[in-house]
């Protein structure tokens, strides 16, 4: 995994672990790998009052398996979704989650199935065999807070969810 020039923390070292290797990737109808551009845009995050937030330029990530957001004035890091499955993972995500975090939070109203980890800085989910992670980044000029909290990962998660 290929990150460039962060002036905020992005924690995404368990990304680069689980991405696409626990449930396996998945391939559109062609057989090639279907990227994830199309199920967050920049707009999304501005109907939650994040301005400024612009996707990462395409060296900065593989867009088949993640993809980056970051505040276009100074390329800190906002956001990282990514794609931890598409296969069988036992019809619940909660064993993967559990592998990340002692306590997962089960959050409804998001896919089949949701949860909240990390403090509220991470959040997965799954609708169908889709799965996803999306992590914030760290505000490291404002005491290292959060660029998006939890309700707000959970909102995201609602637009990709409704766009698969």
């Amino acid at each position: 995994m290929m990150i460039r020039r962060l002036k905020g923390i992005a924690v995404v070292g368990i990304v680069a672990l689980l991405s696409g290797t626990l449930l396996g990737g998945e391939v559109s109808a062609q057989g090639k790998a279907a990227t994830l551009e199309p199920l967050l845009k920049a707009a999304d995050f501005e109907k939650l009052g994040l301005k400024g937030v612009a996707l990462a330029p395409p060296d900065a990530y593989d867009r088949v398996e993640q993809l980056g957001f970051e505040i276009a004035s100074d390329s800190t890091m906002v956001v990282v979704l990514s794609r931890i499955g598409s296969g069988d993972s036992g019809g619940t995500l909660r064993p993967v989650v559990e592998m990340l975090a002692k306590d997962p939070v089960a959050v409804s109203g998001v896919g089949d199935e949701a949860y909240s980890f990390l403090g509220g800085v991470a959040f997965a989910f799954r609708k169908g065999k889709a799965t996803y992670q999306m992590m914030s980044g760290l505000d490291l000029a404002n005491g290292a807070k959060p660029f998006l909290t939890k309700d707000q990962l959970a909102a995201l998660a609602k637009v990709v969810c409704s766009r698969l």
